[in-house]
């Protein structure tokens, strides 16, 4: 009897000493010094990983969890240190993390470590693994990409022009969108400067952007920034991220204020027998108020298949007000006075994409997705002078897209066979009072389908890809008051591609590249309803405008942290600008568009990003294209002369307590572009970063354009008009401050994809 009580004792104590341990636990994080670590997420699971609880660590580093059960595993994450998980055998108290930054700075100081790497078609640089994790904003990311130029917002690539850019697959359609891309969640980058059969025809350069996976939670990000020159721009933004289990779900909304000071310069002579005269100096206020907002569905209906939906939506309204200096001069003419000139303009976008990606078989998988856009853009222009001149004009757009792709993998070979197709209709309306110019209305509508085709082979150094793209395109432009000038054009064309890719073992890569290439006319370049300027020139657009051929051979190298890249390309009906007379005012100017035949380019593009010391990383790039190319000036032929130089120099400085010293440089000679000449400018940017609350919080102070130093000037000529043109951004030097907090950070979305290529592009009228 005395063994059955005291073993019932002993059992007793044994279930109230469990009983109390499965009702609750706590803890304490801390790091390898013994600080407390505030905010880290404490994940309460099965030990088949089955989500329990989370909760968040106070300010003592303390966690604790309630109505517990056995077994139980415990993970701890946070932004700046490595995960650690332990179960109920592993003790709990203290639980210490790891610095993850600590990790990331001796990969960077690793000397010989290429961010770069010679890939199918072009460049991938590894931003996840390099110093380039550090930036605060995108754009401060692509810029020091070789071959990558950044102006006033506007993106390009050295010698390709403005590039199609992707996020996990999808075609962006504002820029915007890549400016409120947070740094930290881009795995890597890749640069396509020879697309192939795959991307739409009009492309001579792509931006792929790959960003890293979630993980279940719940996390956001908001950012500011303000920016006071002349004037104060201000700028800020949300982005919320919610991912359990299967589903992910995004969403996020910017406000922007910028407001921008410019002073233009003109001067126009027209070379006739009478020569004429013009000149005006134009003071700009431009101010626009935009707002952006996005929502994106994800649904993994298993490890093999993947659905989402994408929406976004922009609504822009805008004021720009100048007030401009005439002075005319010609044999039986002569004026001076005064312009004003006050504008409104009124934007909006939406875009909608819904995608499918699946893998049918172990060999087989499919690609699928369709695009739906619709703009629609208002201006209203007053001008006064002498005489009032009222104009109004109003564009809508809509665009049906979508794409499939089948590719067949095994071992080293890959086949993949699409249709890419595409719908547009627009409108476009144009009322002027107090001029005879021409107004009406006009529709034009598009039609597009391709089929493509690619094979790659890939051996372990070396690899090749071959592909093949034919395309029907059908377009319809008029005027709806007058239908027998309606314009039709049916286009059939095969646009090959071929690139082979070695890798050898003493670190040199190298790519060789050829493919056909299109550029097609945009719907304000056919538009044959003036925008009015002022009394003595418009702009108009070219209905007869023919689309372009261009044969491009790319050749790239790297070794290790240098870059080399070599194009050569040869276009046929380049769509460039063109000056002449007006017919009934023959002292007015016209600025249009014109097709030119055996237009040539050769370019080099020589760069890299290396840690000079352990405190000091740059990138640097070195750019020289020369134009070949014959117009005729004053019954003349002239032939492009001088070639282009530019020159960047992105340097990123580690400084005591935490702090980051950027200095960009960038600098470009004179040299002649088609009719034009273009002027030497150059730029310095400044700047100061620091990280607080373990990486959580970033904050820069910005200087841009110290010397306020970027000025655009060129001279064009052509028949027997010559055109002066400066402009000057009285607001390039400004002062900015940029502050980014995250909150319980994840990984970004996974890989999706979207439609419509160069559309999208094509539709923006303003």
């Amino acid at each position: 009897m005395k063994n059955i009580i005291i073993l019932g004792i002993y059992l007793l104590i044994c279930t109230a000493t469990t009983v109390s341990y499965a009702q609750s636990i706590s803890g304490k994080v801390i790091d390898k010094s013994g600080n407390p670590i505030y905010a880290a997420t404490v994940i309460l699971q099965k030990n088949d990983s089955t989500f329990i609880e989370a909760v968040i660590t106070d300010e003592n580093g303390s966690f604790s969890f309630t109505n517990m059960i056995n077994p139980y595993r415990i993970v701890v994450q946070h932004l700046a240190f490595k995960p650690v998980s332990c179960d109920n055998k592993s003790p709990l108290n203290p639980i210490v993390l790891e610095d993850k930054l600590n990790e990331l700075s001796e990969v960077v100081i690793k000397r010989d470590k290429s961010v770069f790497k010679v890939i199918n078609n072009g460049l991938s640089i590894d931003v996840a693994n390099s110093i380039l994790r550090k930036e605060i904003k995108s754009y401060d990311v692509l810029k020091k990409i070789p071959g990558v130029v950044i102006n006033n917002g506007n993106l390009e690539i050295l010698a390709l022009g403005n590039p199609d850019i992707y996020i996990n697959g999808r075609k962006v359609r504002n820029l915007d969108e890549v400016k409120r891309l947070p740094v930290k969640e881009i795995d890597n980058i890749n640069l396509i400067t020879s697309p192939g059969a795959e991307y739409a025809a009009t492309g001579r350069a792509a931006l792929e952007i790959t960003t890293l996976h979630p993980e279940d939670g719940f996390s956001f990000q908001t950012d500011a920034e303000i920016s006071a020159g002349n004037l104060i721009s201000h700028q800020e933004g949300i982005q919320l991220k919610w991912k359990r289990k299967r589903l992910t779900i995004g969403t996020n909304y910017s406000f922007e204020h910028p407001y921008d000071k410019y002073s233009e310069y003109a001067e126009k002579k027209i070379l006739n027998d009478e020569p004429f005269f013009f000149l005006n100096t134009t003071k700009k206020k431009e101010r626009k108020n935009v707002n952006s907002y996005g929502l994106n569905i994800e649904y993994e209906l298993n490890s093999d298949h993947l659905i989402g939906a994408y929406f976004t939506g922009e609504n822009m309204v805008g004021k720009v007000s100048s007030n401009t200096g005439i002075d005319v001069s010609g044999a039986s003419n002569k004026y001076q006075g005064t312009q004003q000139s006050n504008v409104s303009l009124k934007q909006s976008d939406y875009f909608f994409n819904t995608f499918y990606r699946g893998k049918l078989s172990k060999y087989f998988g499919v690609n699928a997705y369709f695009d739906y856009i619709k703009n629609k853009g208002n201006l209203d222009q007053n001008v006064f002078n002498q005489d009032s001149i009222f104009s109004t004009s109003e564009t809508k757009h809509s665009l049906y897209a979508y794409k499939a792709t089948l590719f067949f993998k095994k071992g080293g070979h890959q086949l993949n066979i699409g249709s890419e197709g595409n719908w547009i209709d627009g409108y476009n309306y144009s009322h002027n009072e107090g001029t005879n110019m021409k107004q009406g209305e006009i529709e034009d509508s598009e039609k597009r389908i391709a089929g493509f085709a690619t094979y790659t082979w890939k051996s372990e150094k070396w690899s090749t890809k071959a592909g093949i793209r034919y395309e029907i395109l059908k377009t319809q432009n008029g005027n709806v008051e007058e239908p027998a000038d309606n314009i039709e054009r049916t286009y059939c064309n095969w646009f090959p591609s071929l690139s082979v890719s070695n890798n050898t073992s003493i670190g040199i890569n190298q790519q060789l590249s050829y493919a056909v290439h299109t550029s097609r006319p945009t719907f304000s370049q056919l538009s044959i309803l003036p925008v009015y300027e002022n009394m003595y020139s418009y702009s108009l657009g070219n209905a007869s405008l023919q689309s372009m051929i261009s044969h491009v051979v790319n050749y790239i190298l790297t070794y290790k942290w240098i870059y080399l890249n070599i194009i050569y390309a040869n276009m046929n009906n380049y769509i460039g600008h063109t000056y002449y007379t007006d017919e009934k005012q023959t002292h007015t100017v016209v600025t249009s568009f014109k097709n030119y035949n055996n237009f040539q380019q050769l370019a080099f593009v020589i760069g890299g990003q290396k840690q000079l010391f352990p405190w000091w990383d740059c990138s640097a790039s070195l750019y020289l294209m020369k134009t070949l190319f014959k117009y005729d000036y004053l019954n003349m032929p002239i032939k492009t002369k001088l070639p282009f130089l530019t020159y960047t120099m992105n340097n990123t400085f580690s400084l005591p307590k935490n702090l980051m010293l950027y200095v960009d440089f960038e600098y470009s000679t004179k040299g002649d572009y088609l009719i034009e000449t273009i002027y030497p400018t150059y730029r310095l940017d400044i700047s100061f970063g620091k990280s607080w609350l373990n990486g959580n919080l970033d904050t820069r102070l910005s200087v841009t354009d110290i010397l306020q130093s970027s000025i655009d000037k060129s001279i064009g000529r052509i028949n027997q008009i010559k055109v002066l043109q400066k402009v000057k951004n009285e607001d390039s030097r400004k002062v900015s401050f940029n502050i980014v907090y995250r909150f319980n950070s994840f990984s970004y979305i996974k890989q999706n994809t979207s439609a419509s290529g160069e559309e999208r592009l094509r539709l923006k009228q303003y």
